[in-house]
């Protein structure tokens, strides 16, 4: 258990051994990337050696089938391309890892996240204190833990700190993930726990603006409102709290535009609106989807130098560069969230009539609850999952990791939930 937690961790924090132990990069980083891919390979001859609970029958076939498509098609671009496919691998190879994962208790996968969470937002703070006071200092950092790739990003004026992963984008779409668990555990746990909560979701919540990461922050913000609604009991509630979230929303975009300009909102967003001049859409177009068909179908969109993997939408690069079917069973697994919880729906329905037709002395409110926690628990899968809306630091090593932590906790007790049913109407 120790050796898998410390896999998960390293692969999400290796930046700070490098920073503070003098670690060489190039060595860290490979060994961090093997580790986590030989523990993915360790899960995947678990998942098949081993029968698993029929209510995660279809997690267990989606994990395999996308093992066969995509892992294919990993063999053929190293045989055609000749060239390394590792970062394909975080694609397949690392969510059987999730079945290992869901059998520890939840607060030893929390431990998990608590450690990835505190290593990640030190390195955020430390290098915010840099960027004022040094900037080539910021700069040595940034090329020693990026040899290959030194550069700091700026939106405006302001410096986006990527602390120890040295990739802002990478840092926030840890933080987006595990903020919208503290976010959720907020709801569900007790009171003192919730000022503690309460106290990491705060720091962390201005950790992910210092990463200045729009993208991630927009989807963290939006989950958050989404999520905040749908607690809301009642269409009144809901419209009420949908115009005072709209109204705050706008007010703060309408200040910052008069008075600082922090979020560049007007200048973002022209930016990214542009069809051909490198934004958010570039290439989304009916010319450019018509030179892309072939790896809309067969994949291989980079070594065909397609137009469509020329936009930053990541869903839009992941299905020219599988094909569409390849990537459709990677989607089903990132919004798998959604096709349970439809099951939990159902299953609630019919043990809804199960107790009127048998007057049996259930407890349908309590199920209700237990609908509602799972619910609130697939929100941080689903951020993680919508950060593919621009860039792709979901399916990256640094956050991969995390993703699996937080589907594990959703599968317990969605399993919980399910074998709780059967034997109510059993």
């Amino acid at each position: 258990m120790i050796l898998t937690a410390s896999i998960l961790v390293l692969a999400s924090t290796r930046g700070a051994l490098v920073f503070h132990l003098g670690a060489q990069p190039d060595l860290t980083y490979s060994i961090s990337a093997a580790a986590l891919v030989l523990l993915g390979l360790y899960a995947t001859w678990r998942m098949m050696q081993f029968r698993i609970h029929p209510d995660l029958g279809i997690v267990k076939k989606a994990f395999q089938l996308n093992i066969i498509l995509i892992g294919g098609y990993s063999i053929l671009f190293m045989v055609f391309s000749f060239a390394n496919s590792v970062s394909i691998v975080y694609s397949f190879m690392i969510f059987p890892i999730v079945f290992i994962l869901m059998k520890w208790t939840t607060r030893e996968l929390e431990l998990i996240l608590h450690a990835v969470f505190f290593v990640t937002i030190s390195g955020i703070f430390i290098m915010q204190y840099v960027a004022l006071y040094d900037f080539q200092e910021l700069y040595r950092i940034q090329s020693m833990l990026r040899p290959m790739e030194a550069s700091i990003s700026h939106l405006g004026g302001i410096v986006q700190i990527g602390g120890y992963q040295a990739s802002n984008h990478d840092a926030a779409n840890i933080l987006a993930m595990i903020l919208m668990y503290y976010f959720i555990r907020l709801y569900i746990a007790g009171a003192m726990s919730k000022l503690s909560l309460f106290g990491l979701f705060t720091v962390g919540m201005i950790s992910l603006f210092l990463t200045a990461s729009a993208s991630n922050i927009v989807v963290f913000v939006g989950m958050l409102l989404l999520v905040t609604l749908i607690m809301q009991k009642g269409f009144a509630k809901r419209l009420v709290s949908a115009v005072l979230l709209g109204l705050c929303a706008l007010v703060i975009i309408a200040v910052d535009n008069r008075y600082f300009d922090l979020l560049h909102f007007r200048a973002k967003f022209q930016s990214q609106s542009e069809l051909e001049g490198g934004g958010m859409f570039n290439s989304l177009n009916l010319k450019s989807l018509f030179y892309s068909l072939p790896s809309l179908f067969l994949g291989f969109g980079e070594q065909l130098k397609v137009p469509m993997l020329q936009s930053e939408v990541a869903f839009v690069k992941i299905i020219f560069s599988y094909g569409i079917m390849p990537s459709l069973v990677l989607f089903f697994i990132l919004f798998l969230p959604l096709i349970l919880l439809r099951k939990v729906n159902k299953a609630t329905k019919r043990l809804r009539l199960f107790a009127r037709q048998r007057h049996q002395n259930i407890s349908i409110n309590e199920v209700y609850q237990k609908r509602q926690q799972l619910f609130l628990l697939a929100a941080p899968i689903l951020t993680g999952t919508m950060t593919l809306l621009h860039y792709g630091s979901l399916l990256r090593v640094t956050s991969i990791g995390v993703f699996c932590v937080v589907m594990a906790i959703f599968l317990k007790d969605y399993l919980a939930f399910m074998v709780n049913y059967k034997l109510k109407v059993s």
